[in-house]
């Protein structure tokens, strides 16, 4: 972020451990961070995001797999308009490239794997792992656990 957009802030919202990187992000860089969750977010979470001086924004009941349900993600848009910088970790091709690497470092250090099993939540990982892996080592074979 240019020292300009890190002066505006951030407003992001996705699952627990992409909000709590970004929160960190933003209190190590001195970006402000606005983060959004749904109202059945679990308190410790959102304490999580406060020690990171993020300001928590309670909007919605709850997100599907997919990633925000329509009413949390029209919130975000409008609390994220101040913002320069606003992101829900699904729609970010950077991030799935980004996990994809986990995929090439599990095949630079285990050139014999036949199998990954990985979790599944927005199912960006999984995503990433499928396109890294399988385009170096299509006989793997991967897992998921929803």
């Amino acid at each position: 972020m240019s020292p300009s957009d890190k002066s505006k802030g951030i407003t992001v919202s996705g699952g627990r451990n992409y909000l709590l990187a970004m929160a960190h992000y933003g209190f190590r860089q001195s970006v402000p961070v606005n983060v959004i969750v749904p109202k059945d977010c679990p308190v410790s979470d959102k304490h999580q995001f406060k020690e990171n001086f993020a300001i928590v924004k309670v909007h919605g009941s709850d997100f599907t797999v997919q990633g925000l349900t329509r009413d949390i993600y029209d919130q975000v848009r409008q609390i994220g308009a101040h913002s320069k910088t606003f992101t829900i970790r699904s729609d970010r091709l950077d991030l799935i490239a980004g996990y994809g690497t986990l995929g090439l470092d599990l095949l630079s250090q285990l050139d014999k794997m036949d199998a990954i099993l990985c979790p599944v939540g927005s199912g960006n990982l999984v995503a990433g792992l499928i396109i890294a892996v399988k385009s170096l080592k299509p006989s793997c074979i991967i897992y998921v656990r929803v």
